[in-house]
């Protein structure tokens, strides 16, 4: 499994008073070693995942707190999707701040104006000030959509929560039509931005 590594500065030996060409290869070598170590770490993959749902998801309870789920993997990469049938917990596999981005398909039928809640879960724990909402209104559709930057640790996974107090809402996936292809209910990603800062 591929590690994501700080570049350190390189340990340059400190010049002779006089000229040396030990020293000037010793000088080279390190300075060789640390551009390849920084060409290797800028070139190389960092953590990525992409996922979206197949299903409409319900609203079975009034308020209560609904966990959104994932059933198809897009692409990833020291990331996963997993946690059984609801495929609702992401894992990261290497430590960063990560920019994570979700948008849901919303819909409810009649009755009065209604808002769905949207928040993150790190590790199964509601993130504090993480809330956001959309209204809907009778009989409408709409899209939730925004995007959290969190440090993660190894190890961790982050869940996308929803509630509303009108059973009537949902987060559909729409079929195909003629001229356009099906739409999940749910599209979740994250990417690994930077190293976590100590």
């Amino acid at each position: 499994m591929a590690v994501l590594r700080k570049v350190a500065a390189p340990n340059l030996p400190l010049s002779p008073l006089q000229y040396s060409n030990s020293w000037q290869e010793q000088f080279s070598n390190v300075l060789r070693l640390f551009f390849n170590q920084l060409v290797t770490t800028v070139g190389s993959a960092t953590p990525y995942g992409s996922f979206y749902d197949t299903t409409t998801q319900t609203n079975p309870v009034s308020g209560a707190t609904n966990i959104a789920h994932l059933n198809t993997i897009v692409t990833q990469y020291l990331c996963s999707v997993e946690d059984g049938v609801a495929n609702s917990r992401v894992y990261v596999t290497q430590s960063g701040v990560y920019n994570i981005q979700f948008s849901a398909q919303t819909q409810k039928g009649g009755g009065p104006t209604t808002s769905i809640y949207f928040w993150m879960l790190q590790n199964g724990i509601n993130i504090p000030n993480s809330t956001g909402y959309i209204a809907i209104a009778p009989n409408d559709k709409g899209i939730a959509a925004w995007n959290f930057l969190l440090q993660l640790q190894a190890g961790d996974y982050v869940q996308l929560a929803w509630a509303c107090t009108d059973t009537g809402a949902t987060l559909p996936a729409i079929v195909p039509t003629v001229s356009a292809p099906a739409s999940p209910s749910m599209i979740f990603t994250i990417n690994w931005v930077s190293s976590l800062s100590y």
